[in-house]
């Protein structure tokens, strides 16, 4: 799969999680979930570009 595809699930599931967890923080293994898959996509040993990522559609 394309990172793009990979963080769009990925903030579907941290949107869901903090839309049910109102009254408790979120979960904080989401945000550094998504710190590191960002992390990850801007690296070039992952995607093979040297570019960085400056914004994501979703």
């Amino acid at each position: 799969e394309t990172w793009p595809f990979l963080l769009s699930l990925l903030t579907k599931c941290i949107s869901i999680e903090i839309s049910t967890s109102k009254r408790r923080p979120p979960k904080p293994f989401l945000a550094r979930t998504l710190r590191d898959v960002i992390q990850h996509a801007e690296d070039f040993k992952f995607t093979g570009k040297s570019t960085t990522m400056n914004y994501i559609a979703i």
